[in-house]
């Protein structure tokens, strides 16, 4: 009798454990953050493409500008002297080590806002990251899922886009809906020093 009776109270307390299991959790373990949104908002991330705008610019008009006076230098050489002398092939050499000086500057010039812009940019998302992670612990979430609420991209300029650029755009968005609930996305911004305005007929995530 006591053996049939141990048996049964493991067979429930089997059911049980079994019972917790399969039960869904009462609260959600993770939640989520649009880091687009968040580099919209903060001011950060706006004053580095602004300032990488601006030296672009700078930069553009400086080669503009010496690109021009290299034409023209080439004009009056062509004018002034006759092919082929001596002059007129160390002039040609001068303006050819320029060519060359401005198609260098012209590389390392956009190789070096590149390198800002990655620079800059990925230490934004370090920032983001970690207030999402001390948000999100706080709140007691297991995992914080990036969630990208703008609609796919299917023209861009004009030009609808090929099916491979369509697959990047779906890879690139693992999260297909989220309740609103779950959103951490303000708090984020608003720990990063700035606030995100409330859009009219917000989506549903």
């Amino acid at each position: 009798v006591a053996g049939v009776l141990v048996g049964a109270a493991s067979l429930a307390g089997g059911r049980a454990v079994a019972a917790l299991q399969d039960a869904p959790p009462k609260t959600a373990c993770v939640a989520f953050v649009d880091v687009n949104r968040v580099f919209q908002a903060y001011p950060r991330a706006k004053r580095i493409v602004e300032d990488l705008q601006k030296e672009a610019d700078q930069l553009k008009a400086s080669l503009a500008q010496r690109d021009q006076d290299l034409r023209k230098a080439a004009q009056d050489l062509d004018g002034r002297l006759e092919p082929g002398t001596a002059e007129y092939e160390s002039g040609r050499r001068k303006i050819q080590l320029e060519i060359d000086a401005l198609q260098y500057d012209r590389k390392s010039g956009l190789d070096s806002i590149v390198r800002k812009q990655v620079t800059g940019m990925a230490a934004v998302y370090k920032e983001v990251r970690t207030e999402a992670e001390r948000i999100a612990s706080e709140k007691g979430y297991a995992a914080v899922f990036n969630f990208d609420a703008d609609d796919i991209t299917v023209v861009e300029k004009g030009q609808y886009l090929n099916v491979n650029e369509l697959k990047l755009q779906m890879a690139l968005r693992p999260v297909l809906w989220a309740r609103p609930d779950l959103d951490l996305t303000r708090e984020v911004v608003a720990a990063l020093g700035t606030g995100l305005a409330e859009e009219p007929g917000e989506k549903q995530r």
